[in-house]
């Protein structure tokens, strides 16, 4: 996990061990004095932090994080308090092997500025906590005939899109659902499949970031097991319509991160793009 805390503070937070968190900073802002500032401990029952993203409630910072074990954890940056933890493992895991790892938090922009989130996790399911207090406010499987979990999500206003492998001819990997803040009910809008091989068994969607594009459009970026990165759009439905794909490396999956307009795929090897 790699975690950005975004301005005023030049700073990021990464994973560390079983049973810790490191947040890295620069007094210069150019990264040739980086030092870590801050040891964040937990219990390691939690699990290795997978995920996270910083997140306002009531106009103060705070870095919610998604472990191994289906754990969520939620801690002030003024002071790296950790204020509450959070049991967010389903009764019953879509995937055969039992896992919980929560491997995708995203911010939900939208509500009375108390401050949102929505997890997505190997269980199959999509989460939506409050920050301020920690409550879970709804939890809805992705698909209830799933053969996976959950591999990463990305939120946009109240669309949430969400990554995971489809397993055989008739699944997909990449679907589309819209948070209803007046209930917090999670709803599917849309789904395809982004397989570059027609009779391939089985195909993981790594990673998806949401990106802007040219003249306000909302765009994603997609990263597949065959070595392919995937562009597309939303619409204020939260249909999905896919531009295309290109061959970025070898038949590997590629973490994604978009920072203004720039995109960059990791897997062996680092590519940047500049994004039109």
């Amino acid at each position: 996990m790699i975690v950005p805390l975004g301005a005023p503070t030049s700073a990021f937070a990464s994973s560390n061990d079983e049973e810790s968190v490191l947040i890295w900073a620069t007094k210069e802002g150019d990264w040739n004095d980086l030092i870590t500032s801050a040891t964040l401990r937990f219990n390691s029952s939690l699990g290795v932090a997978n995920s996270g993203a910083t997140v306002a409630s009531n106009g103060e910072p705070y870095l919610v994080i998604g472990h191994a074990n289906g754990f969520i954890s939620i801690w002030r940056q003024s002071d790296w308090t950790c204020m509450t933890t959070i049991d967010a493992r389903a009764a019953k895991p879509l995937n055969p092997w039992g896992l919980h790892n929560i491997r995708g938090v995203a911010s939900l922009i939208l509500g009375d500025g108390r401050g949102y989130v929505v997890t997505g996790s190997e269980d199959g399911n999509l989460t939506v906590i409050r920050v301020s207090d920690g409550a879970i406010l709804s939890a809805t499987p992705y698909n209830h005939i799933a053969q996976r979990g959950i591999n990463s999500i990305a939120a946009a206003g109240a669309t949430v899109l969400v990554a995971n492998c489809a397993v055989g001819a008739s699944d997909f990997n990449l679907w589309s659902y819209t948070v209803d803040p007046t209930n917090w009910s999670v709803a599917l809008a849309d789904k395809t499949i982004l397989r570059v091989d027609p009779d391939a068994p089985q195909v993981f969607n790594f990673d998806v970031v949401f990106a802007p594009l040219d003249g306000g459009a909302t765009g994603f970026f997609c990263s597949t097991e065959d070595g392919a990165l995937w562009m597309g759009r939303t619409d204020q439905d939260a249909k999905i319509a896919i531009d295309g794909h290109q061959p970025i490396g070898a038949a590997l999956g590629s973490a994604l991160c978009v920072a203004g307009p720039r995109l960059a795929a990791t897997a062996y090897d680092l590519h940047e793009f500049l994004i039109g």
